[in-house]
């Protein structure tokens, strides 16, 4: 498994009144077959979203979801999410987080990772054979 940790900088939960569930930078390059660990940090009790989406010259579009209606807590909570052999591959993909708060029904909070690349299998081990 790979560990492509998502980590946010703390030092935004020092300016933050409400809940939030934060994403960071994650890996720049995916590979179909692969696991990977998405790892978020909460300050609050909040139900989860996790989606993969797609880059388009309007925003974004939902590819697939990969886990919804998860409970997580201070400090934060992860997920190892293997990228699918049906997953499309290609470049401007990202994760998007969503989070609604247990406490304050109605309010809740969103993040985007950054932009990654998903490549085929066969990519990587090309890759491999370059050494």
């Amino acid at each position: 498994m790979k560990f492509a940790t998502v980590l946010p900088a703390l030092a935004a939960f020092a300016s933050i009144a409400s809940a939030k569930s934060l994403l960071a930078v994650f890996a720049d390059k995916v590979t179909v077959g692969e696991s990977y660990n998405v790892e978020w940090l909460s300050d609050a009790k909040e139900k989860l979203e996790l989606e993969l989406v797609h880059k388009t010259s309007g925003g974004w579009e939902q590819v697939q979801t990969l886990f919804k209606d998860k409970t997580t807590e201070q400090p934060g909570g992860n997920y190892t999410w293997t990228v699918g052999k049906s997953t499309p591959t290609g470049e401007g993909y990202g994760l998007w987080l969503s989070a609604s708060s247990i406490k304050n029904p109605g309010t809740g909070y969103a993040d985007l990772t950054s932009w990654f690349e998903i490549v085929p299998a066969e990519d990587k081990a090309k890759e491999d054979l370059k050494i």
